[in-house]
Order: C-alpha cells, then sequence, then structure tokens
C-alpha cells in the first residue's frame, strides 16, 4: 500500500516536471525571434527639391541617388517585441575597366514590433558619377547582399543582382576589391530623413 502511493507520486511528480519543461520550451519557442526577407531592391531615386525650403535658384535637381532597399518581417521575441535586430549591409560596384569596390555597413536597428519592416541605405550622386562615370546608376554595374541577425545568430540573407558575380563575393578582400568604409549612408544622413520617416526602422544611436 505505501509502495503504491510512493509510486503514485513520483508518477505526479514527473508529469508535472514533463509540464512544466514542456511549458518552458513552448515559451522559449514563442519568445525565439525568426526572420524572412521579403525584398532586396536597387532604386534609382532623385534628389527631393522644396522649393519653398531651399535657396537653390532655377530647376529642380537631376543628381540621382541609389538606394538599396529591404522589406523583412520578423517574428517571437518578447510578447512580439524583438529589442535589437541587426542587419550587414553589402554592395559591390563594378563599373567597366575599374577595379571592383566594396561598400559595407553595419546597422543595428531597435524596438522591432512582430510583422514587416524595412530599411534602406543609400549612395551619394557624386560617388556615383565619380566611380561609374555616369549621372544615373546604372543598376548592371551595383550587387546588394544582406544579412539579417539577432542575438548573434544569422536569421536571414540574401543577394540581389542583375549580372553574373563572383561567388561569396561580399567576402572579398583587398586586393580583389577596393574596400571604401562609410559610403552607405543611412536615411538620417540623407535629403531622403525625413521622407516616410515612420516607414522605416529605426537605427541605434552610435555611442561617441
Amino acid at each position: 500500500m505505501r509502495h503504491a502511493m510512493v509510486s503514485r507520486l513520483l508518477q505526479a511528480a514527473l508529469a508535472i516536471g514533463l509540464l512544466a519543461s514542456l511549458a518552458v520550451a513552448a515559451q522559449e519557442d514563442r519568445s525565439r525571434v525568426r526572420a524572412q526577407i521579403g525584398k532586396l531592391e536597387l532604386n534609382k531615386l532623385r534628389t527631393p527639391y522644396v522649393k519653398e525650403l531651399t535657396t537653390y535658384s532655377g530647376a529642380a535637381p537631376e543628381d540621382t541617388w541609389l538606394q538599396v532597399f529591404l522589406e523583412f518581417e520578423t517574428q517571437g521575441g518578447r510578447k512580439g517585441w524583438v529589442d535589437e535586430v541587426t542587419v550587414d549591409w553589402f554592395l559591390l560596384v563594378r563599373p567597366p575597366d575599374t577595379k571592383p569596390m566594396l561598400l559595407q555597413e553595419t546597422v543595428t536597428y531597435v524596438d522591432l514590433q512582430e510583422g514587416k519592416h524595412h530599411a534602406a541605405v543609400y549612395v551619394r550622386p557624386a560617388f556615383i558619377k565619380r566611380h561609374c562615370e555616369t549621372k544615373t546608376p546604372n543598376e548592371s554595374f551595383f550587387a546588394a547582399y544582406v544579412e539579417i541577425s539577432a542575438g548573434g545568430q544569422r536569421l536571414a540573407r540574401q543577394e540581389v543582382s542583375r549580372a553574373n558575380q563572383p561567388e561569396n563575393w561580399w567576402r572579398a578582400k583587398e586586393p580583389a576589391v577596393r574596400l571604401m568604409a562609410e559610403e552607405l549612408l543611412p536615411p538620417a544622413e540623407t535629403p531622403f530623413a525625413l521622407s516616410d520617416y515612420d516607414f522605416y526602422e529605426h537605427p541605434k544611436r552610435k555611442r561617441q
């Protein structure tokens, strides 16, 4: 009788422990961050022109920027919120008869609610004029690649190009490419800073 009671108590304790473990596992699965990329695009955008807010006289500016646009979706996090998501941006510039250039920027975005998100970086018109010898970006000269990570874990990646590129070109080093830092600009450092402000995720401020 006593042995049977002890056996039932042990079985009950094991069952409770199993249920608790399953509950913790389910909670961890719900909070685990997942990401999926929907779009990665190269877009040409004219410099915004607002006549009432400039002393520029004459026709609207003809300068054209190159935008690398990213749409992605996140799931999980604490109560559907992710504290930080990091995007590593890579842009390969390969105009004819010129050594390839590799531009790279890492941006951390904060407070992402479960669902779709948008982010972008830009290349200056002067960079395009100087290194590509054209006023309007030729998309066949460019290839873009992004990696999304959170908590040190890579969650998603994607590449876009209109021409054949070397395998894993985003890992290239000197002297195969010319590495160029701080050339991919966030919206805040461009004339597009106030354009669709709430459409884009907010980057984490860099401490000086």
